[in-house]
């Protein structure tokens, strides 16, 4: 039992880093998504995956978000890993060629919002906004219909996710390890938050919404 709990708990950490960034503190950053929503997904066991969506779910929420031509945005959620950092937080991104650049960063979880310059952060702190934007939580998604975070035996990762209706974005993003050993499932928690809505600031798409928020 033991070891199979020291392997979850590396398994969380994989899946809260999987976007770690490599290279210089600076105070953009460029986030590495997948490039189209056709992309090809190698199926899944259930025995090692348990997940609430679809891939052709996953594939229709993407491109609902790019066809909304977003240049600039700023998404407000709350994180309930209990991990280091998390809590309520806004991040401001501008995309680039496709590319999305981290632009600011927003503590709220004191009495009056905190704003934290990027070039203090370091290359851990970076990884876990970057994983909080949308293009890191569709980056996430797809590792997992791809198999990156898979497993066999007596491990199964489970995923509960959401898509907001009207921009396409994903509104949660909950998972969790479950270890099965000898009739007894033990528990692992490992990304556990809520997006409380998006802003689109700019877009290139005529008559677009404007925001989004879960449920509406």
């Amino acid at each position: 039992m033991k070891s199979k709990l020291l392997r979850a708990a590396a398994l969380c950490l994989v899946l809260l880093f999987a976007c770690l960034y490599s290279g210089d503190k600076q105070a953009e950053v460029a986030l590495s998504v997948p490039k189209q929503p056709g992309d090809s997904f190698s199926s899944q066991s259930e025995s090692a995956l348990d997940i609430n969506i679809t891939e052709a779910e996953y594939e229709n929420a993407l491109s609902r978000w790019r066809a909304r031509g977003i240049e600039e945005y700023e998404i407000t959620l709350a994180d309930s890993t209990r991990m280091a950092g998390g809590g309520k937080l806004r991040l401001r991104v501008r995309v680039e060629n496709g590319e999305p650049i981290l632009v600011s960063y927003a503590d709220l979880n004191g009495e009056q919002p905190k704003a934290v310059p990027l070039d203090v952060l370091d290359a851990k702190e970076l990884a876990f906004l970057r994983e909080r934007s949308v293009e890191g939580m569709f980056g996430l998604i797809g590792e997992v219909f791809r198999g990156t975070y898979s497993d066999t035996g007596n491990v199964v990762n489970e995923y509960k996710i959401e898509f907001d209706k009207e921009l396409g974005y994903p509104s949660r993003v909950h998972s969790r390890i479950l270890l099965r050993e000898g009739g007894i499932t033990v528990t692992e928690c490992c990304i556990y938050y809520d997006v409380i809505g998006v802003k689109i600031l700019k877009s290139h798409t005529p008559g677009m919404p404007r925001s989004g928020n879960p449920g509406t």
